[in-house]
């Protein structure tokens, strides 16, 4: 595939692993972001009395890590995956994202994820063109905590072939 195609010799790629720490305020700021109050999120005295060892991240934090791991990457001099797959970010749009869940991301956690080029979908007659990406997030002692999946689409741009 050429012009404004995702690269196809991507797929089966992977980036990272890269490590992040968890920071309380990180969650605190996305939580009021997404209207998430639950004391879990922002207290860790309440935290501790619900079973959890620190403040809990919410699912979604999953992609704050994503997006800081991908900036340790640029300055790095490293790719990113929308590097690796040739992402036009004029012509890419979100197409889903979905969370599976193991353990809790705690705050004070460093972690590390890791992102695979699972696979490319052409959709729309062609019109768009699908990359499915899949990023797990583990802990050294505690394993997988999370994977995030994600699908970026490409619009074809008008009078591409």
């Amino acid at each position: 595939m050429t012009g404004w195609h995702f690269r196809r010799d991507a797929l089966g790629r992977e980036v990272g692993p890269y490590s992040w720490t968890i920071e309380a305020c990180r969650i605190a700021a996305l939580c009021e972001a997404i209207g998430e109050s639950s004391e879990i999120h922002f207290d860790e005295e309440a935290a501790r009395r619900a079973g959890y060892a620190g403040i809990v991240a919410p699912p979604t934090f999953a992609h704050v890590i994503d997006e800081e791991t991908a900036r340790q990457a640029r300055e790095q001099g490293n790719p990113t995956v929308l590097d690796l797959i040739g992402a036009d970010l004029r012509h890419i749009v979100h197409g889903s994202e979905t969370y599976d869940l193991f353990a809790p991301m705690l705050s004070g956690d460093t972690v590390t994820i890791r992102h695979r080029i699972d696979g490319f979908e052409l959709k729309k007659g062609g019109a768009l063109d699908l990359a499915r990406v899949t990023s797990r997030i583990g802990h050294p002692e505690r394993g997988l905590l999370t994977t995030l999946s994600r699908i970026y689409i490409h619009v074809r741009p008008e009078g591409a072939a």
